[in-house]
């Protein structure tokens, strides 16, 4: 799953970090995967739990992330609140969008 397209839309992901003055990719990057892990985590354990006050921040947060970066798939795992999709779709997300940086060479600046 992490070399699917569909994964990340890659033209919003590319305008973010083409934007993004190289010194400080590396750090996007890292804080990037790291919402997405805690994010991702704390979504999956509220809805585990059904934590309805929980499973609205951490969607709230997760969506704002998943859409700043074009993880369509993951917005449209978000709405569907399967804890097993969503943490298979956020770790399928992380390696997508590290493969994406790689391919892209940000890392080299």
């Amino acid at each position: 799953m992490p070399e699917d397209p569909a994964i990340i839309d890659t033209e919003i992901f590319e305008e973010v970090f083409d934007h993004i003055a190289p010194a400080r990719r590396v750090a996007l990057l890292a804080m990037l995967v790291r919402d997405l892990e805690g994010l991702g985590g704390a979504l999956v354990s509220a809805l585990e739990l059904d934590d309805q006050p929980m499973i609205a921040t951490s969607a709230h947060g997760l969506k704002g992330v998943a859409g700043g970066f074009g993880a369509d798939a993951l917005l449209d795992a978000i709405a569907r609140r399967s804890p097993t999709q969503l943490r298979a779709i956020v770790d399928a997300t992380i390696a997508r969008a590290q493969a994406l940086f790689e391919a892209r060479g940000y890392g080299d600046q």
